[in-house]
Order: structure tokens, then C-alpha cells, then sequence
């Protein structure tokens, strides 16, 4: 999925407003959470969430201003992320609740409405941040600054990191006995209603939560070159391997480093 620069950021948010009921999705890169808060704000009823705790993602959306301090960003979120029904939500990945921010971000929220969002195509997943990766390149219609090329080891890296980001929400959710509302990204595909209806469920809000075409920004990115990538992924795994477990992070980030400086020097060309 992928969607253009968010013009929304810009409109003007009900003043006065107060953050009663608050969410988070806890959700992996190019696992369709684009979509999903897409689909959650048309709505109207059901905040306007958003990667508020990721600067970076949010400068590169319009806000040149965004500020990274934890505080300034909570209070966004129960400001600009906040419907005039008081529902706020916001996104976070695993790599934003680093240090000491997870406990700062979910004490700040207030709330326990966990909404937990994977892709069960992790293959097609890692292929599409693989793409991304390569060719700067994360809309649909967005032109990259560099032709994406097939990189059978780059798709393996992201396979296991993605694993490892989905392992770490189970830790977490584990941990702190939690259980979330838990979504498919394909189910969102095939039934996006039904699967609003469920969040709108989740926090008690009885408002019509309707999904509003209209509004919708979103648009597919994934297409023939990425079923080409995947037919070449698996035809180049070979017959009869042993179960092996993932790598641990620190080894495939090492490799990754290896590869991209071999590369420079030319010695490596995939």
C-alpha cells in the first residue's frame, strides 16, 4: 500500500475537543497500517491516527516543523488525532518504542485499546519493504531515486527482521497480559467495513462508523515485478533445507553492512 503526501496534516482540528477514548496500533513496516488509519479517519468517528511517534515519518509527510520530543508528540496526538467525538488514536513500529519511549507513549495514550495489525503474506511483506528500501519509493505513484533491483539477501534480511518486529508484540502484549484487537491486512483487503466495524466495537463507540470512499488516499503498490521478485526468491531456496531460526538482529544488520560497503567497492553486484 502507499498513499500520497498526507494533505489532511494541514486541516484545521476542532478546538476544544476533549481526548476521552484513545488507541494504538502496534503494527510492522508495509503491514497495511497506512490503510488501515486511512480507513479508520475517513470515518470521522474514530480519531485520525496517524505515525505521530515517528518524526521522521512525519516531517516527510508535510509537517517540516514536527518536533521529537515524546511530550510535544502525545500532545498531538490528543489534539490532531482526536475526532470531535473525542476518540484519538495513533500508530507506532516496534523500532519507535526504543529506550525509555514505550513506557512514556503507552503511559501517555492512557489506554489499553492495543489494536494489533500483521500481514500474513510476511514474503510479500518483506518484498514490499525491500522495493521501498531500494527505491525510496513507499507510495503508490511516488517516483523512487533508484530502480529497484532484485536483492535475494536484502528479502531474507527483512523476512527475519519483520518476524523478529511481530515476535516482539507478542513479547510485549505477553508480558503486560494484554490481549489486542488483533487484524489481518488481507482481511482488511476483503472486507474493510466488517473489520472497521470491529474497531468501532472495540472502544464502545456507537456513532455510524462508515467507511468513506471518498476520502480514501490509498492505492496498491505491489504488482507484477513484485510477483516476479517473490517467483525468483523461491526458486533460488533450496530443496530439502533443514528448519533453521532466524538470525538474530545484531548478525543480519552486520551482514547488511558487509553487503552495502562490498558493493560500493565493486566487488559485489546483487
Amino acid at each position: 500500500m502507499g498513499a500520497p503526501i498526507d494533505s489532511w496534516l494541514t486541516e484545521p482540528v476542532t478546538d476544544g475537543t476533549e481526548a476521552t477514548r484513545g488507541y494504538l496500533i502496534c503494527a510492522t513496516p508495509r503491514s497495511g497500517s497506512y490503510f488501515l488509519c486511512d480507513l479508520l479517519r475517513s470515518t470521522g468517528v474514530l480519531g485520525r491516527p496517524h505515525e505521530y511517534f515517528g518524526a521522521g515519518a512525519m516531517r516527510r509527510h508535510g509537517d517540516a516543523d514536527y518536533p521529537a520530543e515524546i511530550g510535544a508528540q502525545l500532545a498531538i496526538v490528543r489534539s490532531r488525532g482526536c475526532t470531535s467525538n473525542g476518540v484519538f488514536g495513533a500508530k507506532v513500529f516496534p523500532l519507535q518504542l526504543a529506550d525509555a519511549r514505550s513506557g512514556a507513549i503507552f503511559a501517555g495514550m492512557g489506554t489499553r485499546h492495543l489494536i494489533h495489525l500483521e500481514r500474513a503474506d510476511v514474503l510479500g511483506q518483506a518484498i514490499s519493504l525491500t522495493r521501498a528500501a531500494i527505491s525510496n519509493a513507499y507510495f503508490a505513484g511516488q517516483d523512487g531515486t533508484v530502480e529497484p533491483q532484485f536483492d535475494a539477501a536484502l528479502i531474507r534480511d527483512y523476512l527475519e527482521l519483520i518476524i523478529r518486529w511481530n515476535a516482539a508484540w507478542q513479547l510485549w502484549f505477553a508480558r503486560h497480559g494484554v490481549v489486542p484487537l488483533r487484524l489481518l491486512y488481507e482481511d482488511l483487503l476483503s472486507d474493510p467495513q466488517g473489520n472497521i466495524d470491529r474497531v468501532a466495537a472495540a472502544l464502545g463507540v456507537t456513532a455510524a462508523a462508515r467507511v468513506d470512499p471518498a476520502k480514501l488516499t490509498m492505492a496498491i503498490q505491489r504488482d507484477a515485478l513484485s510477483e516476479e521478485w517473490r517467483a525468483r526468491f523461491l526458486a533460488l531456496q533450496p530443496a530439502g533445507r533443514p528448519f533453521d531460526l532466524p538470525r538474530p538482529a545484531a548478525l543480519v544488520r552486520l551482514h547488511r553492512r558487509v553487503r552495502r560497503l562490498l558493493r560500493m567497492i565493486g566487488l559485489r553486484r546483487d
